[in-house]
C-alpha cells in the first residue's frame, strides 16, 4: 500500500492513530520519530487534530506525547493494528464528540 502524505492523510480524514480520554478525542496525523525512540525523548511530539468540548471543530497542532498517552487514555484506532484498524471508528469518534458537545433537544 502507497503511503499518504501528511495533506492527504488530512484531507481523507485518515489518522495514523486516534487515542481518547472521556469527550477529548486526538487524532494522529504525523509521528517524527519510531516508537523506540519516543519512548527515550521526553520532547518527543506527534501532529495531531485534537477533538474537545472547548475545540468543536477540532484543532491542528503538534503536542507532546507524554501530555497525550496516560494511565486514563485508550488507544482506539491504529491502522497498523488488525484489532484496531475499523475505519468506521473515525467517523464515530468525530460525531460522539459532537453529540456530547451539542445534544439535541427532543
Amino acid at each position: 500500500m502507497r503511503k499518504l502524505s501528511l495533506e492527504q492523510r488530512i484531507k481523507q480524514n485518515k489518522p495514523i492513530e486516534i487515542w481518547n480520554v472521556g469527550t477529548n478525542f486526538w487524532f494522529v496525523y504525523r509521528k517524527y520519530q519510531k516508537p523506540e525512540n519516543e519512548a527515550k525523548n521526553p520532547s518527543a511530539r506527534w501532529y495531531v487534530r485534537v477533538y474537545t468540548p472547548a475545540c468543536p471543530n477540532g484543532e491542528f497542532g503538534d503536542m507532546y506525547i507524554n501530555k497525550i498517552i496516560g494511565p486514563t487514555v485508550n488507544k482506539i484506532y491504529d491502522e497498523n493494528d488488525p484489532k484496531l484498524c475499523d475505519p468506521d471508528i473515525i467517523d464515530s469518534a468525530r460525531s460522539f464528540n459532537s453529540d456530547v458537545r451539542n445534544p439535541s433537544i427532543n
